[in-house]
């Protein structure tokens, strides 16, 4: 019952309603009226006027007069007087036609300042919805780096390190029988290095998901071309990406570990023919600049975001960098997933 009473913004709003709005109401249309009357009646006058008596046979004072005495001193004018005042308030009447867009505009403005100033929320309220965001997005951010941790740990636990231990038992065995039959001990050999290069291969694969020496060379725009190139699926790349979008280091990286997720997820789930990539980027003003991520497949479809999945974690990756993951995945396909993050270009806010 007396919350409203101890809350800041309800007097606030009293304030605005009762005292301070009815006074800039009564202010702002009166100036319209007036403002709208001057500039029809100026631009009109001349023909409605001479219609009705004025009984102007003795009159001494005409406005027009008064105007040329003050910007030309010591004029000889002779003018009608009904003329000139005819047409100093046909003059008239333009000016204020032609301020009329502006006064209207300036009106509007006070309102909305006013309103603003005291109906908006306060600046320690927007700051602490920024810092709960951040918190949440931090929180989100460290689950998904260890759920990438775990994950990397689980891959080289099942297959290089399994090969590694493959290959140490085969090296065992190559010495044991390596005076006693030679030929065995060749054939094991050559076992081994298959084994050496398969190891290899998989510990490069994994080593491209997180930081591939190309992405650190050459930017995200040849490394995504790179992770297309090594897809089983054909791939179709789209880039928009201009010159000077001045990604972040982070940024990038996390939009590359984005797209190698949703290709393998749709390699290995979607049964897809095909698959596009696009990357773009958006400058949208207020909120900022965009990097937009697209992958859209050909396949099943069927795709949802299920707890300690693959695309639970990118959300989570997602939107710890105050970003949004999109998902649109009918039955029976296509799917169409989406990963949009926020960035500043670099050199923006002293960020180099």
């Amino acid at each position: 019952m007396f919350a409203p009473f101890i809350d800041g913004h309800y007097w606030l709003s009293l304030l605005h309603g009762v005292i301070i709005n009815p006074i800039v109401s009564i202010v702002s249309w009166v100036l319209t009226v007036v403002w709208t009357s001057v500039a029809l009646g100026g631009l009109t006058g001349w023909i409605w006027q001479r219609y009705i008596p004025d009984g102007s046979d003795g009159r001494d004072f005409w406005l027009y007069d008064v105007v040329v005495d003050f910007l030309f001193p010591g004029n000889a004018l002779s003018v009608d007087p009904r003329i000139g005042e005819g047409i100093f308030e046909f003059i008239i009447g333009l000016i204020f036609l032609a301020t009329l867009p502006f006064v209207f505009r300036g009106l509007t403005l006070l309102h909305d300042v006013i309103a603003r100033g005291l109906l908006g929320s306060w600046r320690s309220e927007a700051l602490e919805r920024e810092v709960q965001q951040l918190a949440a997005s931090r929180g989100a951010a460290v689950q998904a780096e260890d759920a990438s941790l775990r994950r990397l740990e689980r891959d080289i636990h099942d297959g290089p390190q399994q090969r590694l231990v493959r290959l140490q038992m085969d090296l065992a065995t190559i010495e044991r029988k390596l005076d006693r039959d030679p030929d065995a001990a060749r054939e094991l050999i050559v076992e081994a290095r298959d084994q050496a290069r398969e190891t290899l291969d998989e510990l490069r694969a994994l080593s491209r998901g997180f930081a591939p020496p190309i992405l650190q060379d050459r930017g995200l725009a040849a490394g995504l071309e790179s992770l297309a190139t090594r897809s089983p699926v054909p791939v179709t790349v789209e880039m928009d990406l201009p010159p000077d979008a001045a990604l972040p280091t982070a940024i990038e990286r996390n939009a590359y570990f984005v797209a190698a997720e949703l290709l393998t997820n749709a390699v290995k789930h979607a049964d897809a023919t095909g698959i596009r990539l696009r990357v773009s980027t958006r400058d949208t003003g207020a909120t900022g600049h965009w990097l937009d991520v697209w992958v859209t497949d050909n396949g099943t479809g069927g795709a949802v975001s299920t707890p300690g999945h693959g695309l639970a974690g990118l959300t989570e990756r997602v939107y710890g960098l105050r970003g949004t993951l999109v998902v649109d995945s009918p039955p029976g396909g296509p799917t169409m997933i989406g990963a949009h993050i926020p960035y500043t270009p670099l050199g923006a806010s002293g960020i180099v």
